[in-house]
């Protein structure tokens, strides 16, 4: 299939999926019809019928792909989300997955709309590699890459072909973000499991993330991060200025943070805020300042006392989790 008209495909534009569907049809590919009867909603035993008939035929083009050969074992090296025979969703498995084997997929005509890709579960060297070496996929909205052990590779060639990318998580050591926030503009949500490394969270000294709307740390566990000295440039607030959902989770100063986050300019525009698993050591503390009208506030695994979960009962209600 030839996918160039294709290349600025938008899979959150249902009129897209309309132009992909009539662009298959004249093709006499079945799939425009299945996209076409999903998007009308009319003649379901028609469209169940041509997903009995055809669906099958477009997995086992994928099985040379993977070098497998029955649908079994491809079971067994990727997991895969379909709509209408086209991949939407991919998610490789194990480290034995090559970047020949992603490079095949995303080259195939069965990834024309592939949306989301999972690289939790195989080396992110393989994933950057396979994206990089391609052209630009600018259908692909979500990516998460790392696998918690491998330090991450240089990630600067890899926004370029992304360009349409909206949710990142990057998992692991060695996360270097200095250029994301110019790079992927559109970004919305971006969540960090950086471990002992601190140096992903200097990106917020940079320049600002003018769509970031949710932004999700995980920062390796009381014993890694024990103090909130690199959080600073984030919590002065000046580089955020669409954050509404924040979370910073598994700190060993959630006192400190809470102290800092009831002056900082972030707390009047966040709707969400969570702190679970952290350790609060004071009786009677200052999470009560963190009340804002509307402020969901989340501190489910978190170390503090009765005296404290009382008064955060009562100021915030059924908006504590």
């Amino acid at each position: 299939m030839d996918a160039a008209p294709l290349l600025g495909f938008d899979p959150d534009n249902p009129e897209a999926w309309i132009v992909l569907a009539d662009w298959l049809t004249e093709r006499g590919d079945p799939r425009g019809l299945m996209l076409a009867l999903e998007a009308s909603g009319r003649d379901p035993t028609q469209l169940e019928q041509l997903r009995r008939e055809h669906l099958h035929r477009y997995g086992e083009a994928l099985w040379p792909v993977f070098g497998v050969r029955s649908e079994a074992k491809l079971i067994e090296r990727v997991e895969l989300r379909w709509r209408a025979g086209l991949v939407v969703a991919v998610r490789p498995l194990g480290f034995s997955f090559t970047a020949a084997q992603l490079e095949g997929l995303l080259a195939s005509e069965a990834a024309v709309a592939l949306a989301e890709l999972r690289g939790d579960l195989v080396d992110p060297r393989v994933v950057v590699q396979a994206i990089t070496a391609g052209s630009p996929r600018p259908a692909i909205r979500k990516l998460t890459l790392g696998d918690y052990r491998t330090s991450m590779p240089a990630l600067d060639r890899l926004w370029g072909k992304l360009p349409g990318l909206r949710e990142l998580e990057l998992l692991g050591p060695g996360i270097g973000i200095t250029d994301l926030a110019t790079a992927l503009p559109r970004l919305a949500r971006l969540r960090l499991c950086c471990e002992l490394d601190p140096t992903p969270l200097s990106a917020f000294a940079g320049p600002a993330f003018e769509g970031l709307r949710t932004l999700e740390l995980r920062l390796g566990g009381h014993d890694y991060f024990t103090s909130i000295e690199p959080l600073g440039p984030l919590l002065e607030g000046r580089n955020t200025p669409a954050l509404e959902r924040l979370a910073i989770t598994g700190v060993a100063f959630g006192d400190a943070l809470v102290d800092r986050l009831a002056r900082s300019p972030l707390l009047d525009r966040l709707r969400s805020l969570d702190l679970s698993d952290s350790r609060f050591f004071a009786h009677e503390h200052s999470p009560v300042l963190l009340d804002r009208p509307g402020l969901r506030l989340d501190l489910r695994g978190s170390d503090h006392s009765p005296e404290q979960r009382q008064a955060l009962e009562r100021h915030f209600g059924d908006r504590l989790a």
